[in-house]
């Protein structure tokens, strides 16, 4: 039996048992008795969804209970990027006495039931997001203030709002994307709704301790947005040591998208670019994307549509299969709409990295997507909406296997010198742990 003791009114301590506190099953946010190794996870977005914010932030959970910490995470129903409930979650399952509790990679999960919006876009993200935040209310999340430490992850931004309105004792924010940004730059959302969204994330980010950006373009639209807490830029990792650089395969040069089908990516260029390839170079290059998401129905009709052979769309691998997967691409695309640049960093990047194969990047110069490109020397930048661009970059990788290896081995010495899992996951833990050089602050409504 655990005790915590209390004191009533008169002073008197009280010995409280803690297992008379919560119904079996929901006592994974019960303080360990080491209050400063435990953490406190939430997450919309966790294992087993493949691709996404899921993937790195479930890994720096893993990373953490490597290094001692208990880690237990909130999380809701495996669903991104299909928008509809994975049947796998039931095949990672490792169950505690009370039949419960899940473990993944001994990482304490909780998953909240939550309603899940099939439709695409702005609207159905808050749909699902608010349903999201709703039952994490419901669980009573005003037990996680007894930790010191509480990690949010936005998205969902409504998660985020209801950690800030429980105060935890440190509140630690990672922002993968700003969902106003992308409703108004890229989905064309409603203006009352996006001002909704802008005016919950000013609240909601302002009352966090720390927040952590994934790109410098991030961080600047959170200063655009008048967020006033101190933050820093950790990009996305990846686990490296899980994918294997395996050798090219033989037969036709293969183009490879691999991740997220929406609105963010904008695949009307790779499919002109497809096109002009077809007519010049007599099916020697074939594409294939691989994923689900949005826009995934309108973009195989559309291939369909335009009758081009030299496409294909198939579904992303098994995680399993990752380093498999990766390989199949002799070179690899990177799609970025300049809308969605300054609000979101597309994690596919690492993942390419990590494989050792060099990729083509639709994006602006000075965005993080291109400066990266640079920066590691595994990549060609082209002009997204440069159908023609994208089509001679592909050419002239396909023509030089000696070319496409050297790149793809600087990315990977890139990818383990200044990206490493074991840097940013320790700069990341740091900062949760307070003990990063920022200066102490007020957070917003302390005064009051």
């Amino acid at each position: 039996m655990q005790h915590k003791f209390v004191r009533a009114k008169g002073g008197r301590p009280i010995a409280v048992d803690w297992t008379s506190l919560t119904r079996p099953g929901q006592d994974l946010v019960r303080p360990s008795p080491d209050h400063t190794r435990t953490l406190t996870l939430v997450s919309l977005h966790f294992h087993p969804e493949p691709i996404g914010t899921a993937v790195p932030v479930s890994d720096f959970a893993a990373w953490c209970v490597e290094q001692g910490w208990d880690v237990c995470t909130l999380t809701g129903l495996p669903h991104y990027p299909s928008r509809r409930v994975m049947p796998e979650a039931r095949d990672c399952r490792v169950h505690d006495q009370d039949g419960r509790t899940m473990r993944w990679r001994g990482v304490r999960v909780r998953r909240l039931s939550h309603f899940v919006a099939r439709s695409p876009g702005a609207l159905g993200r808050f749909i699902t997001e608010g349903s999201f935040a709703i039952r994490l209310a419901m669980h009573g999340l005003f037990r996680t203030a007894l930790h010191q430490k509480v990690v949010s992850v936005c998205p969902s931004l409504l998660a985020v709002a209801v950690v800030s309105l429980f105060r935890p004792t440190h509140h630690t924010v990672i922002v993968h994307d700003l969902p106003s940004g992308l409703g108004a730059g890229v989905a064309g959302a409603n203006t009352f709704l996006v001002a909704l969204v802008r005016s919950i994330e000013r609240w909601s980010l302002s009352r966090a301790d720390r927040l952590i950006a994934v790109s410098h373009a991030l961080k600047e639209q959170l200063t655009h947005a008048g967020v006033s807490t101190p933050c820093v830029v950790i990009p996305p990792h990846i686990n490296e040591q899980a994918i294997c650089v395996l050798p090219e395969r033989s037969g036709l040069v293969t183009a490879l998208y691999s991740g997220a089908v929406g609105l963010k990516q904008g695949f009307e260029t790779l499919l002109d670019a497809a096109a002009l390839i077809e007519q010049t170079q007599d099916n020697k290059v074939r594409f294939v994307v691989r994923g689900d998401g949005g826009t995934a129905r309108e973009l195989e009709k559309a291939i369909t549509d335009r009758a081009l052979a030299c496409v294909s769309f198939e579904p992303l691998v098994a995680t399993d299969q990752l380093s498999r997967g990766l390989a199949d691409g002799h070179i690899h695309i990177i799609l970025q709409r300049p809308e969605a640049s300054s609000y979101a960093m597309p994690s596919k990047l690492f993942a390419t990295l990590a494989a050792g194969r060099p990729f083509i990047a639709t994006a602006c110069q000075e965005s993080d997507l291109g400066r990266l490109t640079r920066a590691s020397g595994a990549g060609l930048l082209v002009p997204y909406n440069d159908p023609h661009a994208l089509a001679q970059a592909v050419i002239r990788l396909s023509q030089d296997a000696r070319l496409r290896v050297e790149m793809g081995a600087r990315g990977r010495r890139y990818l383990e010198a200044e990206l490493s899992r074991g840097a940013l996951c320790a700069k990341t833990l740091e900062i949760v742990e307070n003990r990063d050089p920022m200066e102490p602050r007020l957070r917003a409504g302390d005064a009051d």
